[in-house]
């Protein structure tokens, strides 16, 4: 998942999604806005980047998003980076 706008203060702007990873799979898209993972509120990109930092390949992660105004959830589980 390639993650670099910041949306106002309120999540992080999913511009790409790299075809055959975690995020694919579940379904998140291009566009979609992550506002939190775990229990962490994500506001901008830093903040997400050691988020994950924290968390280790094989964990189960839920990940929450805007898509067309509407708040969503999904959970993945980590792989090692390619």
């Amino acid at each position: 998942m390639l993650l670099f706008a910041i949306h106002g203060g309120m999540g992080v702007h999913i511009s790409d999604i790299i075809a055959g990873n975690p995020a694919a799979e579940t379904g998140l898209q291009p566009g979609d806005i992550i506002t939190q993972i775990g229990n962490a509120p994500i506001a901008e990109s830093h903040p997400y980047l050691n988020t994950l930092y924290g968390f280790a390949p094989g964990q189960e992660l839920e990940i929450q998003f805007i898509r067309n105004i509407r708040p969503k959830t999904v959970t993945l589980v980590l792989t090692e980076s390619r």
